[in-house]
């Protein structure tokens, strides 16, 4: 057997020496759940037989597994670049960005209106002034809904993979370990290296296939002990999605809301009067602007491997840059509207945004200016402060820093 081991003494690929950066507690042995039909060797494709008795027992296993792992190994952990502190936070922002380990993307996004300026004429052409829209809009949220069908599964009794769904731009990913944790790392055809924590054994979790199309490597290592993972199964499966937008309207391990939760359900209120996409999406960016405060505190103490809860962002109506970012897309998702999370750098610091797609472009109520069939950047997070500070609309802020995009969920 191969084992990795990631405190920087011994590796067998350079990924792994910015990774797996945590320290976790100690395992005496890894435990297995064991998965009926599934063979120990990874298999690109499982028997009709052996997917039957998988489907079988997923359906069980959450009775019959612990209901979590042990604090100690599950506190600081998580995929790369989820644990994210707004603007000169805490010293985790830079330990996150070892994560990254990854290309960043080929062009920095550009920001607020201001930002925006120079593409100011690209977005009129055939852009929609809110003030003239009379269309009637359905603002109803309508969540798409993430399956595990079992057709298509590579894994072993250790873990699965359900790329079933590769066209709608996900995969499921299922950890068999009963006690230890288990990291998924996926590389993606445009050469960026993501990595995602299993805390739940039994439990599945969705990743998003933001890549594009082509081939993605899927790898899922389990703990043993202290910084050292062991490979337990994996593959490559080839990707061709349906639209190119579809990775960013489902709710993922990143983007968690569901049909008739109280995000959702916040959506269709605060659109209720909405006639077009562009003043759905602006009225949701005005409500985060408005309504969310920014937790000192939690930025000075968040640890590695922080994973944002929308939920819990709505309930205390507080949090840091990327809990703004991820319920900020997580409603706009709910309606409909392609959006993302994006962690990179703003300036020299470590920082979550949005972006937003609209087929039509236009400025808002609150002066941002939204690109047509294009992505616009939105940074609730800096221009809420910004704008506080200066007593002006967030459209109006000039954000001055660089955007550098390196990951996206």
């Amino acid at each position: 057997m191969v084992y990795q081991r990631i405190n920087g003494v011994l590796y067998t690929t350079v990924l792994f020496a910015v990774l797996f950066v945590c320290q976790f507690s100690a395992c005496a042995k890894v435990e297995i759940l064991a998965a009926p039909g599934v063979s120990e060797s990874v298999s690109a494709t499982l028997a009709a037989s052996d997917i039957s008795s998988i489907k079988t027992d997923t359906t069980t296993l959450a009775n019959n597994v612990s209901p979590a792992f042990p604090e100690s190994a599950v506190s600081g952990t998580a995929a790369a670049g989820s644990g994210l502190a707004a603007s000169g936070a805490t010293n985790s922002e830079s330990a996150l960005a070892i994560a990254a380990g990854s290309k960043a993307a080929p062009a920095a996004a550009t920001g607020n209106a201001a930002g925006n300026a120079a593409n100011s004429e690209a977005a009129a052409e055939g852009s929609t002034s809110t003030s003239n829209i009379t269309a009637v809009r359905d603002n109803a949220p309508t969540v798409l809904e993430v399956s595990q069908p079992m057709e298509l599964v590579l894994g072993n009794k250790y873990g699965l993979v359900d790329y079933s769904n590769s066209s709608q731009g996900y995969i499921q990913v299922c950890s068999y370990l009963a006690e230890a944790q288990m990291k998924v790392l996926v590389n993606t055809p445009d050469g960026r290296l993501y990595q995602y924590a299993l805390e739940q054994p039994g439990e599945f979790v969705t990743i998003p296939l933001n890549g594009g199309n082509g081939s993605y490597q899927v790898e899922l290592y389990g703990h043993i002990s202290a910084n050292l993972y062991k490979r337990l199964a994996g593959g490559t499966i080839s990707v061709q999605l349906d639209d190119e937008l579809l990775p960013y309207l489902y709710p993922n391990q990143r983007v968690d809301f569901d049909q008739g939760d109280a995000v959702s359900a916040l959506s269709a209120e605060i659109t209720a009067d909405a006639t077009s996409d562009l003043q759905a999406a602006d009225e949701i960016y005005r409500w985060v602007l408005a309504n969310i405060d920014y937790d000192v505190v939690k930025a000075e103490q968040v640890t590695y491997g922080y994973i944002t809860s929308c939920a819990q962002t709505l309930l205390s109506k507080q949090g840091i840059c990327v809990d703004y970012a991820a319920l900020t897309v997580a409603m706009l998702r709910a309606q409909g509207i392609p959006a993302k999370v994006v962690v990179g750098y703003y300036g020299d610091t470590y920082h979550a945004w949005v972006e937003v797609w609209l087929e039509k472009g236009g400025v808002g109520a609150s002066g941002q200016l939204y690109q047509a069939q294009g992505w616009t950047l939105l940074d609730p997070t800096t221009q809420a402060q910004l704008a506080q500070q200066a007593e002006a609309s967030p459209g109006s802020i000039i954000l001055s820093q660089p955007y550098q995009p390196m990951l996206e969920y």
